[in-house]
């Protein structure tokens, strides 16, 4: 104690005193009482320094300097505060007379100000640092700030990271203030930190914390930085918190300020007149021990202090869904170094965690975090409070609290976490292709990404039966081999772009399709007028089918024989007739059991030639005189024109005969003498032979004693029916005087047909078609001698006639043309069933023809696509009557509803076979494309529109109908277009297109390349024509009055119109037709749902039954028609015309093809037969 200059040692009772904040010691100038300080000079005190400079505690630089000057010896030392003139090594931006202490110790400076006061309300006295007597609280671990106000670095998953954080190198623990004008004490007093966790190890994990610095005490000059750093190999866990210095205690603060003041006060005043305080003995350690520890007991008993819970922002991420945070620490510190208690509140709670939950490790002072695996996928941030406590470790007496400070502090912690990155999920994939026919499939329609990144087709593995390709969107295409049938799997790889893949398979079920057989051509040998059996189907052959013997078809005889096909084998006989040995060849074709016809093939037959047997003249009679000698012609053939001998080989039995004398290869005579004063028949044979076999021939010699006249033969006539063989009764005009019986012995050859004659008559067949007049003649006999008649034959031609149909109306108009060749009247009926309306098409008196009308539309709805017929009968009173069925044209399968103001709805009658196949509509017009490929336009027009005409080989594929223009696309893939060219919308250049489009004053034609053409009108912008995205093509085109709308590959549309909007699709669908009308269009949606876009005169979209879908749309000027799936169809919108009156189809008919003109509906019709 001092009392006016004179100073005196406190000793242990003040001592205490000023420990406990209940005295006061006055310090001289460059004197600080009560004990001797951490510079003391004592050599026997506890509070020597080291003499080491690198031993804890002892100074350094300036803290080096600053412990040189200005000192005396004595029992107290001063530190003398410096400007920065006394020292220009002093360290820059530092306060005047600041000194830096050594790494690891918190260091001290006194001024001639006020000391501030220690955590216990006593001035800095006692002990210093390192004076070999144990410290008044527990060490702490400062770690050097970095050198910018950035993050912690995180340690690297390769390093080892320290358990304990490394001391601060270079940085100073009093805290520099600007408005300061001395040197300040720095009051950094212990802090009792929770240590470090143990390093944790968890797999592809990074977590980044950092806690917000807490707002400073009032009575804290700086706030040293604590790190805590767990690290393992595999994850980094960095916690920067800003551990508060720890508060003064009630005591301390309250008398801090009076002991301080007062010092201040008697120091100025005494200092003059008294000398130096007196030098303090040593003390025993054991002394200040048991201060320190009473001063600390009193302050956590009865004054403790409040924890502090730090505010805390972690970046996390984690490897997968499921994964769960490594360790995290909270930042709660307590200046008492009381255990701590942490409190999160429960998710969905008031404070708790939104979107996963939390897991505190009261041990360890740590939390783990479990985000929802939704939330994992797409990240976020989530937030949660905690409480930090240390009422558990509160004193009480009797129950009662012996404190009563605040006992927990809340702070916020805020979690931002990266989305975990997953690889894209495909679903199975099926294809159906026919056998040898292409398919496409878009495997990416039912594949997506958790994390919603676009997906790409990156490659499809080759197939074992076909070719398989892949292009933009996902589409792959495949081609069966050929002839393959069966089940083909592809394996197909998605990527999501960032380096995830994953693969899909893709299940081709390729169906097979019956294919013909493959006749071959056969060759074999038979001897002339030989047999052999050809087993025609021994190489033929079949890939999927069996052959059924019984369907082997001769398609073409042979020239030179016969063939018989034996239904049960397939085997053909073939017989040769003999007539030469050149090779003879006929065709066939076969078919399987499906029915399939094979090509034709053909039989060659090598005929081997053998030798024919002569054939003789035959039997012949001859007259001669009596006793007359008479030369008599021997005859025969051979078929292999060898030359022939004659032989007697009978002698005449009343006559002898000469020498046989050859004439040429097939002729001789021989002369005949006839025995005196015979009279009668005598016969002789002979043989005719070719040198290797021979012929017999009778010939018989008629012997006469008188001369006999001939018989008279008169001219005949006779008249015959066309086509039909007639016998001529010749003798009936013929005589003979002597009335001996009349013969016809023989007859000549007519020209246009052929006679036969028996003793009786003459039999005469006209040729087939001839008629008129036709002669031959015909030889008759009495016996003895004949005669020669003629016979004029007249063909009486059958009626004809000429089938013309006219195709201009509804009705069929045929005009059989019949007539008779010789001008005989005829007459003519047509008759037909009852479901048919004949009548006579007359020109005054005349018929010309006849009118043919379908009158039960019932019948027709029954019979769409059938043949009608009527039968003709033309009769011309001598032939038989001529009866013809007559095909006349097929049953119309088109109907039409609405305005028929200029027969529109006139649809032209069908031919035999022909059926429409597509329809459009326009402005009082209907175009129609017929199954040969040929185009009629319905509708009465100031002038007509002119249909190109088709080039052989080529037929029209699809027709389009605008406001006065008609589109047409030609197999080939040109485009053509009729009609008004005001706006230049005919004028569509040469390409190959696969789709066409008419609207108001425009045209739209899409390219095989997916490039979309336009002419005519732009003034509305409709033919504008968007640029698609990279990959993207159009696939179809849409034109209505004053607007276009475009389909692209990626299912995806497009309007030139900013009125028109496309409607959003849903995930995973397309679209996949359009049709556009006045002032709006219909899209038909891969769904089978159909949605409108500002369409005249519709309000909304009728429901559809349940298990329906649309399949087609169309629009016109204000109405919509919508094809179902179950063959219905619907309109929408205007109806003052009547166009939305679709009947339902009857007979369990359904309709194909709709279209809509301006202000009526067509619609194709099917028999139920075809469903």
């Amino acid at each position: 104690m001092v009392i006016m200059g004179f100073s005196h040692h406190v000793g242990r009772v003040g001592a205490l005193a000023v420990a406990l904040g209940i005295g006061t010691a006055v310090a001289f100038p460059a004197t600080a009482l009560a004990d001797d300080g951490a510079a003391s000079a004592s050599s026997d005190g506890p509070a020597a320094r080291p003499s080491s400079p690198d031993a804890p505690g002892a100074p350094t630089g300036d803290d080096a300097q600053s412990a040189g000057e200005g000192t005396t010896t004595g029992p107290t030392s001063t530190t003398t505060s410096r400007t920065p003139s006394d020292d220009p090594s002093a360290a820059p931006g530092r306060g005047e007379g600041t000194s830096t202490p050594a790494p690891g110790t918190v260091s001290a400076q006194t001024n001639t100000g006020t000391n501030r006061a220690d955590d216990d309300g006593s001035t800095n006295e006692g002990p210093g640092p390192g004076a070999g007597e144990p410290p008044a609280v527990e060490d702490i671990v400062i770690e050097e700030s970095p050198a910018t106000s950035g993050s912690p670095t995180p340690v690297s998953p390769q390093e080892t990271a320290p358990t304990t954080p490394a001391p601060l190198a270079d940085s100073p623990t009093s805290l520099d203030d600007a408005s300061s004008t001395g040197s300040e004490v720095a009051a950094a007093a212990p802090t009792a930190i929770r240590p470090a966790p143990a390093p944790v190890t968890q797999t592809a994990q990074t977590v980044r914390v950092d806690t917000a610095q807490p707002t400073p005490r009032a009575d804290v000059t700086a706030t040293p930085r604590v790190t805590v750093a767990p690290v393992s190999a595999a994850s980094t866990v960095t916690t920067t918190a800003f551990a508060p210095a720890p508060s003064l205690g009630p005591i301390g603060t309250l008398l801090a300020a009076p002991a301080a003041f007062v010092g201040t006060v008697l120091n100025a005043v005494l200092t003059p007149f008294l000398g130096g305080a007196p030098a303090a003995p040593a003390q025993p350690t054991l002394l200040w021990a048991v201060l320190a520890f009473v001063r600390r007991e009193i302050q956590r008993t009865f004054f403790n202090s409040t924890p502090i819970a730090t505010n805390q922002s972690v970046t996390l991420t984690l490897p997968s869904t499921g994964s769960v945070s490594v360790p995290i620490p909270l930042s709660g510190t307590d200046a008492d170094g009381d255990r701590l208690t942490y409190t999160v509140p429960a998710r969905g709670t008031l404070g708790g965690p939104a979107h996963g939950t939390v897991t505190v490790d009261q041990a360890t002072g740590t939390f783990r975090y479990d985000p929802d695996d939704a939330f994992a996928l797409t990240g976020g941030t989530d937030t949660f409070t905690y409480t930090v406590s240390d009422a558990a470790a509160r004193r009480t007496l009797f129950g009662i609290p012996l404190s009563f400070s605040p006992t927990s502090s809340t702070a916020t912690v805020t979690l931002a976490v990266n989305g975990v990155g997953q690889a894209p999920v495909t679903r199975p994939d099926t294809l159906t292709v026919a056998e040898e026919t292409p398919g496409i499939v878009d495997v990416l329609a039912n594949d997506d990404d958790p994390n919603g990144d676009a997906l790409t087709l990156t490659g499809v593995t080759t197939p074992s039966h076909g070719v398989a390709t892949f292009g933009p969107g996902g589409l792959v295409t495949y081609a069966p081999a050929r002839d393959f049938a069966g089940i083909e799997t592809l394996t197909y790889t998605v990527s999501d772009g960032t380096g995830r893949t994953t693969s899909g398979t893709l299940t081709i079920t390729v169906t097979g399709v019956n294919d013909p057989p493959l006749a071959t051509d056969d060759t074999t040998t038979v001897a002339e007028n030989g047999t052999v059996v050809i087993d025609v189907l021994a190489n033929d052959t079949d890939v999927d089918d069996t052959l059924d013997p019984s369907s082997v078809t001769v398609v073409a005889g042979p020239a030179h024989g016969t063939v018989t096909v034996d239904r049960v084998t397939g085997r053909i006989t073939y017989v040769n007739d003999g007539d030469e040995a050149t090779p003879d060849t006929f065709t066939y074709t076969v078919a399987d059991r499906a029915g399939a016809t094979s090509n034709t093939a053909t039989v060659t037959v090598g005929i081997a030639g053998v030798n024919d047997a002569p054939v003789a003249g035959g039997a012949q009679t001859v007259t001669v005189r009596e006793g007359t000698a008479t030369t008599i012609t021997l005859t025969g053939t051979d078929a292999d024109g060898d030359t022939l001998t004659f032989t007697i080989i009978t002698p005449p039995g009343h006559g002898t005969l000469g020498p046989v004398v050859r004439v040429d290869a097939t002729t001789a005579t021989v002369v005949y003498t006839p025995d005196a004063n015979y009279t009668g028949a005598d016969t002789f044979t002979y043989t005719v032979g070719d040198g290797t076999t021979t012929a017999i021939a009778p010939a018989t010699v008629s012997l006469r004693g008188v001369a006999v006249p001939p018989p008279v033969a008169s001219t005949d006539s006779a008249i015959v029916a066309q086509g039909t063989p007639t016998t001529i009764d010749v003798l009936a005009n013929d005589s003979h005087a002597g009335g001996v019986t009349l013969a016809v012995t023989g007859v000549s050859q007519p020209t246009n047909g052929t006679a036969t004659f028996t003793a009786s008559g003459v039999t005469y067949a006209p040729r087939a078609g001839f008629y008129g007049t036709d002669t031959f003649t015909y030889t008759v006999s009495n016996g003895t001698t004949t005669s020669v008649g003629t016979v004029t034959v007249t063909v009486d031609a059958a009626p004809v006639f000429l089938e013309v149909k006219d195709l201009s109306s509804t009705d069929w108009v045929i005009q059989p043309l019949y007539f008779d060749p010789e001008g005989k009247p005829v007459t003519a009926t047509v008759t037909g069933g009852a479901h048919l309306e004949i009548t006579p098409d007359r020109i005054g008196d005349l018929i010309f023809g006849y009118r043919v009308r379908v009158t039960d539309a019932a019948w027709a709805s029954r019979h769409i696509g059938e043949t009608v017929t009527v039968t003709l009968t033309v009769d011309d009173g001598v032939n038989a009557p001529l009866v013809q069925l007559i095909e006349v044209g097929a049953v119309g399968n088109v109907r039409g509803v609405g305005l028929n103001f200029s027969k529109q709805l006139v649809i032209p009658a069908l031919p035999v076979g022909m059926q429409y196949t597509a329809v459009a509509g326009g402005d009082g017009y209907s175009v129609l494309l017929r199954s040969d490929g040929s185009v009629l336009v319905a509708g009465v027009r100031q002038t007509p529109f002119t249909i190109p005409p088709l080039p052989t080989g080529m037929t029209y594929t699809a027709v389009a109908a605008g406001y006065d223009t008609v589109v047409l696309l030609r197999s080939d893939g040109q485009v053509f277009a009729t009609g008004d060219n005001e706006y230049g919308q005919l004028n569509i250049p040469p390409g190959t297109y696969t789709q066409i489009s008419a609207g108001g004053g425009h045209v739209l034609a899409l390219r095989a390349d997916g490039t979309v053409v336009g002419a005519g009108t732009n003034l509305d912008g409709q033919l504008t024509i968007p640029a698609p995205p990279a990959g993207v093509v159009y696939t179809g085109v849409s034109a209505g009055d004053y607007h276009s709308v475009f389909l692209r590959s990626d299912g995806q549309a497009v309007s030139t119109d900013p009125l028109i909007k496309v409607p959003v699709l849903p995930d995973g669908v397309r679209y996949t037709q359009v049709a556009s009308g006045a002032d709006g269009t219909v899209f038909l949606r891969s769904d089978g749902q159909a949605v409108l876009s500002d369409l005249d005169g519709i309000d909304m979209m009728p429901a559809l039954p349940d298990g329906v879908v649309y399949t087609a749309v169309a629009a016109a000027q204000g109405h919509v028609v919508l094809l179902r799936s179950d063959g219905t169809a619907i309109g929408v919108g205007r109806n003052r015309e009547g166009q939305l009156n679709i009947p339902v189809p009857a007979n369990g008919n359904h309709y194909t093809a709709i279209g809509a003109g301006y202000f009526h509906t067509l619609l194709i019709e099917a028999p139920s037969t075809t469903v």
